[in-house]
């Protein structure tokens, strides 16, 4: 496997992980908590958490994104300075 498909997986579980973790510990006691007060459900939202984290599908299909290009720099010559020597 690939590096970036390695992180991938390791973002999801790690979202999947708290997500669990969220529902166990600070979950819905009263079970009218739609995300919260199922397992399955706060786990499945946890690693859709871990995937936009990591990038979603951008990052998912292409890989990291590609950084900008640099901005033109003015020409040493062409200053524009008005007190410059002729």
């Amino acid at each position: 496997m690939t590096r970036r498909v390695l992180r991938l997986v390791a973002f999801v579980l790690g979202g999947a992980a708290l997500g669990l973790a969220y529902q166990h510990f600070i979950g819905c006691r009263t079970g009218s908590c739609p995300i919260t007060s199922n397992p399955y459900i706060s786990t499945a939202y946890g690693a859709l958490i871990g995937f936009f984290a990591f990038g979603g599908w951008k990052n998912a299909r292409d890989g990291a994104p590609k950084p900008l290009p640099e901005p033109e720099s003015p020409r040493s010559d062409d200053s524009g300075d008005a007190r410059a020597a002729p």
